[in-house]
């Protein structure tokens, strides 16, 4: 049998593949193992437990939905912008459903990479609600993790992180 290079980037994609077959819940090193016809033992030599993957999966889909929210906003006019980001965001979660759960584990991870690619998606959406803020509405905001923003706008208060409010 030939050997894999086995990368971790790998092992991230399977865990993908793999929740979208069987759920996310019911990936594990056994599973992933048996998806490359190696031992589990070898998935050692790249993340230490299940925890580590599920981490490094959630960075991964942080970075592709900075890069795809940023990609749909780029040029546009806020109220375009802000469209576009939940037009993005929606095509993202039915994209990646299988594993989106792990998009909103930031808080539980203490992982300052994916803490920082939270924050730098939520850059882009306070440009896009700028047009709110130069009409003198109000925006609360502290320290907080990402969470969806495809809720209904037409709410007088729309929340999208579990302590950031938008009164308009």
């Amino acid at each position: 049998m030939a050997r894999i290079a086995l990368t971790r980037d790998k092992i991230v994609q399977a865990t993908i593949k793999l929740a979208g077959k069987i759920g996310l819940s019911n990936v594990s090193f056994p599973r992933l193992a048996e998806y490359f016809g190696i031992k589990a033992p070898s998935l050692y030599n790249h993340f230490k437990n299940m925890e580590e993957v599920r981490v490094a999966t959630a960075v991964y889909l942080q970075k592709e939905l900075n890069h795809e929210l940023t990609h749909a906003m780029v040029g546009l006019t806020p109220l375009a912008a802000l469209r576009a980001y939940a037009e993005s965001y929606k095509r993202f979660a039915e994209k990646y459903e299988a594993v989106y759960e792990l998009i909103n584990v930031i808080h539980q991870t203490n992982n300052g990479e994916l803490e920082y690619l939270a924050k730098e998606i939520f850059v882009w959406f306070v440009e896009a609600w700028k047009i709110f803020i130069c009409q003198k509405k109000k925006i609360f905001i502290s320290v907080g993790c990402f969470a969806q923003l495809c809720t209904a706008l037409y709410f007088n208060t729309v929340r999208i992180f579990p302590s950031v409010w938008i009164n308009f």
